[in-house]
């Protein structure tokens, strides 16, 4: 339950859209599984009294989620491992212990089977923004020849 741990740290949620009509067509375990990781991290690693950012877009088929956190960021050499299984960076194990590093392998293994990609950027000290892309309908993804990665 995210909230109880949103109000302990004081963190302010903040929903945007481009459009109240963004809608996905996809398989929703698999999306969850992938906010809920996403959305927890951004939480067990931001500040007291920080914000996360959710923002939803869509463009050409294609729907945008960007989580955006306040938090320690990482370095290059720490991006470019963390979707690696049983990853874990130093900074991460001292901050947050229980975490087990499979939470963002997951993560990308969910986006991959929902037809997508996932990117971060990040700078530390600064935070983190988790942008995720995935097909509108990922029926016409998966049956249509025509559709981009396909």
């Amino acid at each position: 339950n995210f909230e109880m741990e949103l109000i302990k740290k004081d963190i302010r949620v903040v929903y945007q859209t481009q459009s109240p009509h963004v809608k996905i067509i996809s398989y929703p375990h698999l999306l969850e599984i992938t906010l809920v990781a996403l959305i927890e991290n951004a939480i067990h690693y931001s500040g007291p009294e920080s914000q996360i950012t959710i923002h939803l877009s869509s463009s050409d088929h294609w729907v945008k989620i960007q989580i955006q956190d306040q938090g320690m960021g990482m370095d290059e050499e720490e991006m470019e491992q963390i979707f690696e299984r049983f990853y874990r960076a130093e900074k991460a194990q001292a901050l947050y212990a229980n975490g087990t590093g499979v939470g963002l392998a997951l993560v990308d293994l969910c986006v991959k089977r929902l037809g997508g990609k996932i990117e971060v950027e990040s700078q530390v000290e600064q935070g983190t923004v988790f942008s995720i892309q995935l097909p509108e309908n990922i029926r016409k993804y998966f049956t249509d020849p025509t559709a981009e990665g396909s």
